[in-house]
């Protein structure tokens, strides 16, 4: 298991979400978990060369979800 920091935004507008990147991910649990102040937010999953949203408990703006998409795939390589 693998943490990272996505920070979205700038300056005061700025989030910090914790990714927690199960990569040996099983038991009913998406690849990712996103979290904001600990709490689960976002949980994402691969889909060929994409990731598709598995649950979005913390009902986060499309535009946030397809930002934090863009950093955990750079974050990836």
């Amino acid at each position: 298991m693998r943490n990272f920091e996505v920070v979205i935004g700038h300056g005061k507008e700025s989030e910090v979400f914790d990714v927690r990147d199960n990569k040996d991910h099983g038991n009913g649990k998406c690849q990712f978990e996103v979290f904001r102040n600990e709490a689960i937010v976002l949980s994402l999953e691969p889909e060929g060369p994409y990731l598709r949203t598995c649950s979005n408990p913390g009902n986060l703006a499309e535009e946030i979800i397809y930002q934090i998409i863009a950093k955990i795939k750079l974050n990836r390589l």
